[in-house]
């Protein structure tokens, strides 16, 4: 991570002694978010590790979490020639392996995007956790990246569910992978899918291999996770980008 500090609409993060210290500047969801930080300080294995909560009597304030040396977001590493495909396919199969466990767990992140996912080429994390959805949650109540549109019609998902999940961290993937930011190609806040095929279309060149992401793209009842697909297919690695 180059930056020291990144501001969010509800929230502002920066790296400092080696901790990353998250506050918020809007407290919508304050019970939520207490229960989660809560959540994820006894299950460590999702994300980098809560070391301390910051609160004014009941209100969360903000928290302070692990810095793991050498990460850097799926965003910056977008292009950097520096991370080999080994490197890379490590930090996507982490963060798959956490986000199913995250969905067998009833949970559902919601904010999923490249500046949320870290790796540091040894192991992928998410971060930014303190905002996931239980199943029993109004999804309406939290922020969200962005929209998925599924149809030309302009149908749009504006619930969170695995599959929005799956598809998003898809995206951050494959622009890892292909060294091509995919998510430069929403409109105000909304991907469609059909623009994300036709930018696939373009850029990735194993056939077989895009025919499987056009399914996961398309699976909404049984999601297909995006790291299964790679365990099967030979991922043309030296596609020439034509974006």
């Amino acid at each position: 991570m180059d930056k020291n500090s990144m501001v969010a609409t509800n929230s502002t993060l920066e790296a400092k002694d080696g901790s990353l210290y998250k506050f918020f500047t809007d407290y919508n969801c304050n019970e939520e978010r207490k229960r989660n930080i809560q959540f994820f300080r006894e299950n460590p294995m999702f994300s980098p590790r809560i070391n301390y909560t910051f609160n004014s009597g009941s209100i969360l304030l903000g928290y302070s979490m692990e810095f793991i040396p050498g990460c850097i977001t799926f965003k910056d590493a977008v292009g950097d020639e520096s991370y080999t495909y080994e490197d890379k396919l490590k930090a996507i199969n982490g963060v798959f392996a956490k986000l199913k466990l995250l969905h067998k767990c009833d949970i559902l992140v919601g904010d999923m995007h490249a500046q949320n996912i870290m790796f540091n080429g040894q192991d992928g994390y998410i971060v930014d956790l303190d905002e996931v959805r239980f199943i029993e949650d109004d999804t309406h109540k939290f922020e969200t990246a962005y929209k998925l549109q599924i149809d030309e019609d302009g149908t749009l998902i504006d619930e969170e569910s695995c599959y929005t999940d799956n598809v998003k961290t898809t995206v951050c993937a494959l622009s890892l992978l292909y060294g091509v930011d995919f998510e430069d190609i929403m409109h105000h806040g909304v991907m469609k899918i059909s623009d994300l095929k036709s930018a696939i279309d373009v850029v990735v060149n194993d056939s077989d291999f895009k025919g499987e992401v056009f399914k996961l793209l398309d699976s909404r009842d049984e999601v297909i996770y995006f790291d299964e697909i790679l365990a099967k297919q030979n991922v043309d690695k030296k596609s020439e980008v034509l974006l």
